[in-house]
């Protein structure tokens, strides 16, 4: 599908949907998106008025563990910011397990699907990352009011509903992450250190 590039565009996207579909790749094969990247591709092929990141923050970190990612993970926002992207974020909700260890919590498909909700009458087109059926709902509405949607997700974490909804209905798309690694992937820059005469990389 083709999207005129003269029609109100936003994006939206949902952080863990996105750092899961990594993460569940087998270690060999397992590669990470460049947000950086993100954003020329999709001026290339839209004209959006924003870039909408969904995520959690850790704001109380229980061991040393969590405390080195929630640093990892405010350095990565703060650079998103300087990217360009809107960072809106809720805290992380830590649950106590049986065993005394912790399980975290922090989806955000309530505040994406309100944040797109908000931006209604300003949007023709609505871009979302997230691949997750909780989106179904959202998808349907927007379709209902006229608007376009294109959806992105790795292959894996696309719901059956929302891949069924896309094949279905006009207006609506969908493309898999696994289909732009070429054009997306974040690849570590190489660094050359020169000393006493040689080149360490």
């Amino acid at each position: 599908m083709v999207y005129n590039k003269k029609l109100r565009c936003g994006v939206f996207i949902d952080s863990s949907n996105v750092l899961w579909g990594s993460l569940n790749m087998d270690m060999a094969d397992r590669w990470f998106v460049d947000y950086k990247k993100i954003k020329s591709y999709l001026k290339h092929n839209y004209k959006p008025q924003f870039y909408r990141f969904f995520g959690a923050v850790d704001t109380k970190p229980k061991t040393p563990i969590f405390v080195k990612k929630a640093a990892i993970q405010a350095k990565m926002y703060a650079k998103l910011e300087g990217m360009g992207y809107d960072v809106i974020v809720k805290p992380l909700k830590y649950i106590r397990q049986d065993d005394g260890t912790f399980k975290t919590k922090g989806d955000m498909d309530v505040e994406l699907s309100m944040s797109a909700m908000d931006a209604i009458d300003d949007l023709d087109t609505f871009i979302l990352f997230g691949g997750d059926c909780d989106y179904h709902a959202l998808i349907q509405k927007l379709h209902a009011l006229g608007k376009h949607i294109r959806i992105y997700s790795f292959d894996g974490l696309l719901s059956w509903e929302l891949r069924t909804f896309a094949m279905k209905n006009t207006r609506c798309s969908f493309k898999t992450l696994d289909s732009l690694r070429d054009k997306i992937e974040y690849t570590r820059p190489l660094t050359n250190n020169i000393t006493r005469g040689k080149i360490i990389k």
